[in-house]
Order: structure tokens, then sequence, then C-alpha cells
């Protein structure tokens, strides 16, 4: 699931996400897209890239290239403990999507 901002929807980005997920990729420029303000969100949307902005691990040195950007997230989801993780999860109150045919 893909919201629209520029980065996610980058021709690269979204032929990776094709690569890897075929056509189960929901974003801006796929056959499915996605309500950019969604109430639907998922915890990387309201969690975890804030709080990977936040940590020493990703930003403090500015990554230089994308492969040290994609790094220094992995290194930060290896520090990420098990409770830390399934916190966001359980307290997320989402609304269910219903939909209606006109």
């Amino acid at each position: 699931m893909q919201d629209v901002a520029p980065p996610h929807t980058a021709r690269e980005t979204l032929q990776l996400l094709q690569e890897l997920f075929g056509c189960r990729v929901i974003s801006k420029g796929s056959e499915k897209q996605w309500a950019p303000h969604s109430p639907d969100l998922n915890p990387l949307d309201y969690w975890f890239w804030g709080a990977c902005k936040d940590s020493d691990s990703v930003y403090h040195n500015k990554p230089g290239s994308l492969e040290e950007l994609r790094l220094s997230v992995e290194q930060y989801v290896r520090e990420v403990t098990a409770d830390t993780a399934e916190s966001p999860s359980k307290s997320a109150q989402l609304d269910p999507v219903q939909y209606t045919s006109a």
C-alpha cells in the first residue's frame, strides 16, 4: 500500500514493487489506487517512518546514497524490539472501509 508521496510513486520504486509483489501493489500509478488520506493507514504510515526518522541510526549521519539509506533502515529494524513493534498495532482503532456500488 502506497500513498501519493513522490518518492513512493517514482518510476523506479513502482517497477521494484511490481517485480516483488506483482498485481498486489496498491499505489498511485498502479492498477489499484489507494486514497491519499485513507483512514485505513497501516503502522508503517502512522508509526514506523516517524520513529525511523527520529532514531539516531537512520538520519543521524545523513545517508549519501539510496544503498546507505536502505542499510540504515535495515539496521533500525533490527534494533526495534517485538514489544515496540507490536505497540502501534495494538493501539490502532481503524475503521473498516465500506464499499458501496453506485
